[in-house]
């Protein structure tokens, strides 16, 4: 049968059900009639009948043509009501999008960007590639099989609560649209696109580099312990995680093996220290940090020009940016009488002679930088 002349008379084949799909869709949406056996139709939504028979009429179905050129429509497939409730629940926003049927299956469609390829992790699967039926060609509108009515919700993937088993292909895409393939070609080989993995292996072993310490620390998300790592355990992770990643893709040869040697590896230390350090904290910030390390001591004394050269030490130890020294000998003052309630005396000994500076407060401990 030749559908493409069937496809551009679909208003004439099935007037009824292309109304209603169009009224919920939008006039633009790509329809088109197809065998609901077609190649094109995902696996699991193939073969759908309005009766059971053995011999007779193939069934033709009018569905929706999901690509690139089409605003960004996908479909969340889930044949567990249960688990597409929770899915919904988890994400308000995603309430008032339409959720049409077929077979076993609901399937809540959405607009959104990046998109992942079409890939099933039962009960879910995610459409963004294909043919995806909507009805029969011979339904009125009334039978254009609707769950929950609706339109398709406009939202970025990065702000979908995914089920955990989604969760990585979104981050793929969402890592590919930014720092480009998993892979790249030199000299005719494949090689490891270092922005990708770097990102990839920063987000999912949760890993931040802090140049002050100059280590990798984990562990920050939601309430978690923060650790700080060796360069050592930092490699022995990322080798792990990438040998966990290779064993998905190396059966159809993607992963190049090779990237996985140690000085390759290294490689990819350097580049994920540059994605994941922190900002150096700014003057004021190291200000507030020295004046905490300091120790309240009630036999101690300490001028302002030994807190002066012991602000610019306890600074520099730890790559912090220092205020120029009349504004700290202007700022300091004031905050450590709203921190300790100590205010500047004129009277602290030195060598004989009268200086200013402070009663009950020693310096910063000269053990306490951070390991």
């Amino acid at each position: 049968m030749n559908f493409s002349a069937l496809d551009e008379q679909v208003e004439l084949m099935a007037p009824g059900p292309v109304e209603a799909i169009r009224r919920r869709f939008g006039p633009s949406v790509p329809l088109v009639i197809r065998n609901a056996n077609e190649d094109c139709i995902p696996f699991q939504l193939r073969g759908a009948l309005r009766k059971e028979f053995s011999f007779g009429p193939v069934e033709h179905v009018v569905a929706v043509t999901l690509s690139g050129d089409c605003g960004n429509l996908a479909a969340v497939a889930c044949n567990s009501p249960e688990q597409l409730a929770a899915f919904e629940q988890a994400n308000p926003a995603l309430q008032a999008s339409l959720v049409t049927r077929w077979k076993d299956w609901r399937l809540l469609w959405l607009r959104t960007d990046p998109r992942p390829e079409n890939f099933t992790f039962e009960p879910w699967m995610w459409l963004a590639q294909g043919t995806i039926p909507l009805c029969f060609t011979a339904d009125d509108e009334e039978a254009v099989p609707i769950a929950r009515e609706g339109a398709p919700v406009e939202i970025p993937s990065s702000e979908i609560q995914w089920p955990g088993i989604l969760f990585e292909p979104f981050r793929m895409a969402r890592l590919i649209q930014s720092h480009g393939p998993l892979f790249l070609q030199k000299n005719g080989r494949r090689i490891l696109n270092e922005f990708f993995w770097a990102n990839w292996l920063a987000e999912k072993l949760e890993l931040t580099y802090d140049s002050k310490l100059g280590a990798f620390r984990r562990g920050r998300e939601q309430g978690t312990e923060v650790q700080t790592l060796t360069t050592a355990a930092v490699i022995q992770l990322m080798h792990q995680a990438l040998q966990q990643a290779a064993s998905v893709s190396v059966k159809a040869g993607a992963f190049p093996i090779r990237e996985l040697r140690l000085p390759r590896i290294k490689q990819l230390v350097e580049v994920l220290k540059v994605a994941t350090v922190e900002e150096p904290q700014n003057v004021a910030e190291g200000l507030e940090i020295y004046l905490a390390a300091l120790r309240q001591d009630m036999a101690a004394t300490l001028t302002t020009e030994e807190m002066w050269h012991d602000y610019v030490t306890f600074c520099r130890e730890r790559c912090l940016q220092t205020y120029p020294k009349f504004e700290f000998l202007r700022i300091a003052p004031a905050r450590i009488r709203e921190l300790f309630g100590v205010a500047k005396a004129h009277d602290i000994q030195r060598d004989g002679k009268p200086r200013r500076g402070f009663r009950g407060i020693a310096k910063a401990a000269t053990d306490s930088k951070s390991k």
